[in-house]
């Protein structure tokens, strides 16, 4: 599921964001946790909703996969609703991965430069981001490909800090403070 449907996997990644800026909110203490688990629950929700809408709108395997629009899902949309609705579940998706998008290149801008306004890195972020989206102009494959591998990446990236916990022989220390 985690290579076929990469859409509904970015909605599995929203408590990245609530977890990034929990040291600026005031009493981050509570809300922090409150943010990234809400966060967290909604995203699944979302995201179960989206994966079951998907599975049980196909209506022809062989039409969606020999479709000659530039995404499959357009397809698959236009198979279950018709034109018109067509156009509004792509501008939907479109705004929701732009919205998604904005909020990925402000919280990964701030890795590069926490103490300053992030306008460089935000740029910076968004060039890398550009760059990568070129692939797909080579091959749809390759990008899917990136994609994907990129979802996985993050999924698998929570189990270090686990992995060290577990097998590790140091111990974590507890800290006052993160910033």
């Amino acid at each position: 599921m985690l290579l076929g449907f990469p859409q509904a996997v970015y909605t599995l990644e929203g408590c990245e964001t609530a977890a990034q800026v929990a040291e600026e909110a005031k009493r981050a203490e509570f809300l922090a946790p409150l943010a990234v688990v809400g966060s967290i629950v909604g995203s699944w929700l979302v995201g179960l909703a989206y994966v079951l809408a998907l599975l049980f709108s196909v209506q022809n395997i062989a039409s969606v996969q020999a479709t000659t629009y530039a995404i499959p899902i357009a397809q698959l949309f236009y198979d279950a609703v018709g034109a018109k609705l067509t156009v509004m579940c792509l501008v939907v998706v479109g705004l929701a991965q732009f919205m998604a998008s904005v909020t990925a290149f402000t919280a990964s801008s701030r890795l590069i430069n926490r103490f300053q306004a992030p306008y460089w890195g935000m740029w910076m972020s968004v060039l890398v981001g550009c760059i990568i989206s070129c692939a797909y102009i080579g091959s749809a494959v390759a990008f899917n490909a990136i994609l994907s591998s990129a979802a996985i990446a993050v999924m698998l990236s929570y189990l270090q800090p686990i992995a060290i916990r577990t097998f590790g022989q140091t111990r974590f220390q507890s800290a006052d403070h993160l910033g």
